[in-house]
């Protein structure tokens, strides 16, 4: 603890005050009643411990011991060593990978790849004509899940293959007359979510497409930034928006959100 929190201020003239703290930052008792007015507290800093491809660094996802990282227009496969090997060169855009524990599939705005320890990087061939929008991807029992961007439909590959994606096997999120933007899996459901609106769907082991709607399941709220979507505990969160209006933060409980 300490009782004063000037000497680390930084002005714009350092003539009058050229401290900084390293690692520390500092957190004002609000009560005021405390025995201090408040207290520094130690962060961690950062070592830098590899340099992968020239970047930027597009796209991070582990499978097993290995980090995978899309750097510019390169994928590299990183060691616990911290040593990166090139495996390939992929497509621009944003990316969305997902694996099955034998293979990794990265999805840009307008291609696919799957990566395997015995084939190397081979190209996906879609189940669509790419459209120039991100292809968003998610996983559950054994598919890969995509949405076709700009459009409702969404597709599954074949059961624990992710280089087969069948031009019929395919569903369409049509409960309303907007395209879906983000695929996420959580515990063992599919959420849909669109632009104004959310779908939740469940793998009912039907023939052709394994997936159903889940009946009694409709959210009226979408999503306006599909990179906001993040996993909370065992809810969602995402930025989200209505026909009403945009910019709410959102987050799911259940099967409604608030």
């Amino acid at each position: 603890l300490t009782p004063f929190f000037g000497p680390f201020d930084v002005s714009r003239s350092t003539n009058a005050s050229d401290n900084r703290l390293i690692n520390l930052y500092p957190e004002i008792v609000v009560t005021k009643q405390g025995k201090e007015i408040g207290a520094l507290y130690g962060c961690p800093g950062l070592d830098l411990v590899a340099t992968i491809g020239t970047g930027p660094i597009r796209g991070l996802h582990v499978m097993g011991d290995t980090l995978f990282v899309v750097s510019g227009s390169e994928l590299y496969g990183v060691s616990l060593g911290f040593v990166g090997a090139l495996l390939g060169t992929i497509g621009v855009g944003a990316i969305s990978m997902i694996d099955n524990r034998t293979q990794v599939a990265v999805f840009s705005d307008t291609n696919g790849y799957v990566w395997s320890q015995s084939l190397g990087l081979l190209p996906i061939v879609l189940p669509f004509l790419p459209m120039g929008f991100p292809i968003t991807a998610s996983y559950q029992d054994g598919f890969g899940l995509i949405n076709q961007p700009a459009t409702a439909l969404w597709f599954h590959s074949d059961l624990l293959d992710l280089s087969i994606w069948n031009a019929l096997t395919f569903g369409d999120a049509s409960g309303d007359p907007d395209n879906v933007r983000v695929i996420q899996q959580i515990k063992r459901e599919v959420w849909l979510i669109k632009e104004f609106d959310t779908e939740i769907w469940y793998n009912a082991g039907t023939p052709g497409f394994s997936f159903a709607r889940l009946d009694g399941a409709y959210i009226e709220t979408g999503i306006v930034a599909p990179k906001s979507l993040a996993i909370v505990g065992e809810n969602l969160c995402w930025l989200g928006q209505t026909r009403s209006g945009r910019g709410v933060v959102i987050q799911s409980q259940g099967h409604q959100v608030r």
